[in-house]
């Protein structure tokens, strides 16, 4: 039903259009994934297929593993989309839709038989032909984008240690950092309020939350991107990413 409605609402917009004598490109819009994950985007079933905790929205924001502005107390950045990329719900997420095959060979989506790569683009491309079988008898849509600014996530990192935001803004982590909050470690990292303007060293996920599931949904650890020594902290098998 709700997707009825939705493709309802679009397609009187797009006849709104029409009467103004307005032509449209569909965008398949999304900013750093979803809302959930700081911007807009896909649905938060994603998040779960791919073996994330769901339930409190607030948490990818309390370990560090997201940015969303509701849950910033005091002054808020205008923009933290740069650095929502390289954090490591949104990086997770591009990269299993792009290359998951590659990266988390033989790991399926709970309950199928389809890996995270397959799953996703599935449903994805059900979505675009959904949106174009409303639209296809409009005289003025012109064509359809393929997604906005969509992101490599860590695919082709040559270094899991470093970050790969483009500009220090909000609190830069490397890649395996983020990959330390995700399982429920602390980690200290520098802040800046503005682009290359420092602040402070601050301690992020010092509740030592996990956004997984359980252990056994930790996609990169199932990887053998890193595993868990004697000390029960994450050692970095695998620091080349380009190399999965």
């Amino acid at each position: 039903m709700t997707k009825n409605i939705l493709l309802d609402y679009l397609t009187k917009l797009i006849d709104i259009a029409h009467e103004w004598g307005l032509y449209l490109l569909i965008d398949p819009h999304q900013d750093v994934w979803s809302r959930f994950t700081g911007g807009d985007g896909a649905p938060q079933w994603t998040l779960d297929a791919c073996g994330f905790k769901t339930d409190d929205e607030s948490l990818f924001h309390e370990t560090g593993c997201a940015v969303l502005h509701k849950y910033i107390d005091g002054i808020k950045p205008k923009m933290l989309w740069p650095t929502n990329y390289c954090k490591l719900i949104t990086g997770i997420m591009f990269t299993l839709f792009f290359a998951g095959d590659t990266y988390a060979p033989g790991q399926t989506v709970a309950g199928t038989n389809e890996s995270f790569q397959a799953h996703l683009q599935r449903n994805y491309m059900n979505y675009l032909k959904a949106v174009a079988k409303a639209v296809k008898a409009k005289d003025n849509v012109i064509g359809f984008g393929s997604m906005n600014e969509p992101s490599s996530g860590f695919v082709g990192q040559c270094d899991l240690n470093k970050t790969t935001s483009p500009a220090p803004l909000g609190h830069v982590l490397s890649t395996f950092e983020s990959m330390q909050l995700g399982i429920g470690m602390k980690v200290k990292a520098p802040f800046f309020p503005s682009p290359f303007i420092f602040r402070s060293i601050d301690t992020l996920n010092q509740h030592q939350k996990s956004v997984w599931k359980s252990e056994s949904e930790d996609v990169w650890r199932n990887a053998g991107v890193y595993t868990i020594g004697n000390d029960a902290r994450p050692i970095l098998v695998n620091s080349n990413f380009t190399l999965p």
